[in-house]
């Protein structure tokens, strides 16, 4: 630590020794956990060393918890079990594990997160449980184990499956990402991106130049799952489910089980999770008195200036691919995609239709060199290269061409009255004309029917 940082976090502490109210110091007690200093330098880093910003800025915070009971928020268990179930399959949020330096690693499931299980009191519940079981459970015991304060963690967010309907969740993304930067700041050391999509490019582009600098130099965005990247940092144990290998993608239920799915409520570190706040319900409250359903309504901090542009801006974003891909969709079939043939390259990409999404392009496990990233982002897909798929299309499609052609010829030189040869006989036993054109007709029609259902 500097000199002055030194001076700016003697001066802030001062300032919290004449905070008068119990309540306000009790709540800044559960913060520091012991550890004032830390905390008073989180706080000062995330006001660019303004002390009296910084300390305007803790006042904020413990006025907020006091006034919100934060710090009896452990103490309310979302009940039934079945309802906090269905919080985990749609709020993906876990502890994969811990880095080599002993930082909680937490696993963040951006893209398949659909907030659709509840209401927005209980993820909003669900989020702050979690920060505060980290801040006085997690973070206590990692830093008795490495013998040094552990005041930060690691987040790795994944991608996979992001669409336009995350739209439709940016309200409440942005309401649980304001109270952590109010109330939780600087909790973060590095936030890792991997299995990033096409839509994420897009809007990263337009969100970057808008974050701090000291944001900027958190965030590292790591290509396809960011396993290589990852294991300097972290033991393999410690990577979520969806960086243990190449393609695996994120997921709700993988064939390892709930075990090694840390979104999962049957993963350990949430049975512990649910089953400490279970007790500290029965710690604080009679033994026979029945715990009270419904979500702790907590009152929801205005987003910083910072924080509304970058919100404004993503939706701005996503509403411009939407607008693209509806534009696209109406003058090309197969939307704005662009066939390179002249270097061929073992790398490819899968193009996914399923009629809704002609930009959702998911990249391969091979799709790693800067290179092929670039042609990615351009929506180039190499059609010139050598496949056995291509080579069994093109034979059945010569085939189909030799079948047709020799079909033709036996039909045109017809001479024993056959079914076929009557529709084109010109002696007395030919068909009448009504029929052959009624025939031709009907098996035009069912070939159309069968070609475009």
């Amino acid at each position: 630590m500097s000199m002055a940082s030194e001076e700016a976090v003697k001066q802030l502490r001062t300032l919290m020794e004449d905070v008068e109210d119990e309540s306000l110091r009790e709540s800044y007690r559960n913060i520091h956990q012991g550890y004032p200093t830390e905390t008073l330098l989180r706080f000062l880093k995330a006001r660019d060393f303004n002390v009296h910003k910084s300390h305007k800025m803790l006042l904020d915070c413990l006025e907020w918890r006091t006034q919100n009971e934060i710090d009896s928020i452990l103490t309310k268990p979302i009940v039934p079990v079945e309802l906090y179930r269905g919080i985990r399959d749609s709020q993906l949020v876990g502890l994969s594990g811990y880095s080599k330096e002993g930082l909680p690693v937490i696993a963040i499931g951006v893209g398949l997160s659909t907030y659709d299980k509840a209401s927005v009191h209980y993820y909003v519940q669900s989020h702050i449980q979690m920060n505060e079981y980290r801040d006085r459970v997690v973070l206590p015991s990692a830093t008795k184990k490495q013998g040094r304060p552990i005041c930060t963690c690691l987040k790795i967010l994944d991608m996979s499956g992001l669409k336009l309907s995350a739209l439709s969740q940016i309200k409440l993304m942005t309401t649980i990402t304001t109270i952590d930067d109010l109330n939780y700041p600087e909790k973060t050391e590095t936030y890792y991106i991997v299995n990033v999509p096409y839509i994420f490019s897009a809007c990263w582009k337009t969100i970057k130049p808008l974050l701090q600098e000291r944001t900027k130099k958190k965030i590292q965005v790591l290509k396809g799952c960011g396993k290589d990247e990852l294991l300097k940092v972290m033991d393999y144990e410690s990577l979520p489910q969806f960086c243990r290998r190449e393609g695996s993608g994120s997921g709700r239920h993988i064939s390892n089980g709930a075990e090694d799915n840390c979104f999962s409520l049957d993963h350990s570190f949430h049975q512990e999770l649910y089953s400490y706040v279970k007790q500290q319900a029965l710690v604080k409250g009679p033994s026979n008195a029945p715990i009270r359903h419904g979500s702790v309504h907590v009152r929801f901090p205005e987003p910083a200036t910072e924080g509304t542009k970058i919100f404004d801006t993503l939706e701005s974003e996503f509403q411009k691919l939407g607008c693209d891909q509806k534009k696209q969709s109406l003058t090309s079939p197969q939307g704005s995609l662009k066939v390179q043939t002249t270097h061929p390259s073992p790398y490819r990409l899968q193009q996914s239709y399923r009629g809704e999404n002609p930009l959702a392009f998911a990249i391969t496990a091979k799709v790693a060199e800067e290179e092929a990233a670039e042609r990615y982002e351009k929506e180039v897909m190499e059609l010139g290269v050598e496949s056995p798929m291509f080579l069994l299309l093109g034979t059945l499609g010569m085939l189909y061409l030799f079948c047709f052609a020799a079909a033709a010829i036996m039909v045109m030189t017809c001479r024993d009255g056959g079914d076929l040869g009557m529709l084109l006989r010109k002696d007395k036993g030919k068909m009448p004309l009504s029929v052959t054109v009624k025939s031709v007709v009907l098996a035009l029609s069912a070939c159309t029917c069968i070609a475009f259902p």
